[in-house]
């Protein structure tokens, strides 16, 4: 009677998890189809398990001039979704004891290390620590947009460029006191792992990331490439980059996107991947085999509360942003937002749900008809991140 008794618990538990899955996929199928049928969407998508792919697709513009599609297989700019895998090698250099993430700057960038001007080390860089640069809380200002890039330079000396342009600035707050999201942080970060590794970032990414998870349509791209993208997108294999503005139906207007400047691609935002390779990336993540358990409890820790939007809170761990959702959901994620570059991956533990989320379109609203658009209706929310939040909100 008792081994009866444990045969049908045992039945009954195997049937609920199988439920709970199936329950879980069925409802990521019903609400994608939902959202893509009834909203406008530009973008590729995939939303896997452990189990494998749950739904994967595409739809929208590669390039309204050649009437092209998307296709689900696109390479694509993944943006600042580049970040994590930055901070997975720091923390792998960490595990191997070649930095420690409470280090300073200055502890492994030091006036013999060829990237100060007249090696001279800037008296930030003595208290800005490791820890400070993977939670934003650095208080160094932000690169973008205000360094001078002269693209006729060696990669090398563009890098070292700006880090000795941020060396003549103060920082904007005491390192550690508050939260400020900068690019700049990551920049460092890339210049530590050089400097330790010895070889460049996308030899690094290469060889511990993309090679051994086979993300074989995944690089760091070359500045010459990024300068190519940037000046003769239509000469390039990748989508074509629209801003888009809303008018109320399901067809927005497409404006080609430029960026004032050069978008120079390193540990900050530089990645090209596909959707598969992107949950390849955060399965391996997540395993608890790709990076030491200690490492891995740093990464997702909610070190420092960011936000809170109607129950919503957003913390930050290291390249990893950890959101609750009201219900108590817990999400993994980072997601990249540049000049009509949009990405979205992560990973729900609770639902044993992967995702991953890119786009070529932007959301855009001249000034002169910001009073002129509803941004509460739907129809006029565009972004690939209504589309996610949509599927959350369904789970």
């Amino acid at each position: 009677m008792i081994k009866k008794y444990l045969l049908l618990l045992v039945l009954t538990v195997n049937a609920t998890i199988s439920f709970a899955d199936s329950s879980t996929k069925v409802t990521v199928k019903k609400a994608v189809n939902d959202y893509i049928s009834s909203h406008f969407m530009n973008g590729v998508y995939m939303f896997a398990d452990d189990n494998g792919i749950i739904t994967q697709g595409a739809k929208g513009l590669y390039s309204l001039a050649l009437n092209k599609k998307l296709t689900p297989n696109q390479v694509m700019p993944i943006a600042s979704a580049t970040k994590p895998m930055t901070a997975y090698i720091i923390l792998k250099l960490n595990d191997e004891k070649k930095l420690n993430v409470h280090d300073t700057i200055a502890t492994h960038l030091d006036a013999n290390s060829g990237i100060w001007e007249n090696s001279v080390v800037p008296e930030w860089a003595h208290k800005v620590t490791i820890h400070n640069l993977l939670t934003h809380r650095s208080g160094l200002p932000e690169y973008f947009l205000a360094v001078p890039i002269d693209i006729t330079k060696a990669y090398s000396d563009i890098k070292k460029d700006i880090a000795n342009f941020m060396a003549t600035k103060d920082l904007s707050f005491e390192p550690g006191t508050q939260h400020h999201y900068c690019n700049t942080n990551f920049t460092f970060l890339g210049l530590l792992i050089e400097k330790i590794r010895g070889e460049d970032l996308a030899q690094v990414f290469k060889k511990e990331i993309f090679d051994p998870l086979g993300m074989n349509n995944t690089q760091l791209i070359s500045l010459e490439l990024a300068v190519k993208y940037q000046n003769t997108p239509e000469q390039m294999p990748y989508p074509i980059r629209y801003f888009i503005t809303p008018n109320g139906t399901k067809k927005p207007v497409f404006t080609l996107a430029k960026a004032p400047t050069i978008m120079i691609p390193y540990a900050d935002g530089g990645v090209i991947s596909t959707t598969e390779d992107l949950i390849k990336w955060h399965k391996a993540l997540h395993s608890h085999k790709f990076l030491s358990e200690e490492a891995y409890k740093l990464m997702t820790t909610k070190h420092y509360e960011v936000k809170n939007i109607d129950g919503i809170k957003t913390s930050i761990g290291y390249g990893l942003f950890v959101t609750e959702l009201a219900n108590g959901t817990l999400i993994y994620q980072h997601a990249g937002s540049a000049v009509a570059m949009r990405c979205e991956a992560g990973y729900i533990p609770s639902k044993d749900l992967y995702f991953a989320v890119i786009s070529n379109v932007m959301n855009y609203v001249p000034q002169e008809m910001q009073d002129k658009i509803d941004m509460t209706q739907s129809v006029n929310q565009l972004d690939i991140f209504n589309f996610t939040n949509y599927v959350f909100n369904a789970i």
